[in-house]
This record gives C-alpha cells, sequence and structure tokens, in this order.
C-alpha cells in the first residue's frame, strides 16, 4: 500500500490517502491498526494511527485513508508521498 496524498484535518489531524480501495473487510480490519511504518531515504517514520477513513477521490471511488497526529516538522508530508507503508 502506498500514500498517494495527504491533508490536514482542522482540529483533528493529517489524513493520509492510500492507493487501496477502500473494501469493507479491509476497512475493518484496519480499524484495530495502531502505527504506520513508512522507509525513507535510509531511515524509517513510525506514525500512529488515530483512525481508519474511507475518502472519496474524483470519480466517485473510496481509497482508504489513515488519519494520524498532526505532522510537528511539514517536510515529512512531502518525504512520505509516494512511498509504500506498512500498517500493524
Amino acid at each position: 500500500m502506498k500514500i498517494v496524498d495527504s491533508c490536514r484535518i482542522t482540529g483533528r489531524g493529517e489524513a493520509l490517502i492510500t492507493d487501496e480501495a477502500f473494501t469493507l473487510p479491509e476497512f475493518m480490519r484496519m480499524q484495530s491498526m495502531k502505527k504506520i511504518r513508512v522507509r525513507c531515504e535510509g531511515s524509517q517514520v513510525y506514525l500512529d494511527i488515530i483512525g481508519a477513513e474511507a475518502v472519496l477521490k474524483a470519480g466517485g471511488r473510496e481509497f482508504l485513508g489513515f488519519l494520524v497526529p498532526f505532522f510537528a516538522d511539514e517536510s515529512l508530508r512531502n518525504a512520505i508521498i509516494g512511498r509504500e507503508i506498512e500498517v500493524s
């Protein structure tokens, strides 16, 4: 699964949008996950998962997304876009 986009949700955190098509079974499974691991330029970044989300994109397709805490460093947003992730 890859992060394809992100946006800030005021008062809640950062939404990470993946390329994984939303399905109810996968959504239910992802709700129990606690962390995202992203490999960035020789290091690893761990993000706490606040919640799993369904994200509606142009064309009416839904994709799996995650809500994570606000980024302390905005450069992190650019570093993780297009990266493969692992959830646990």
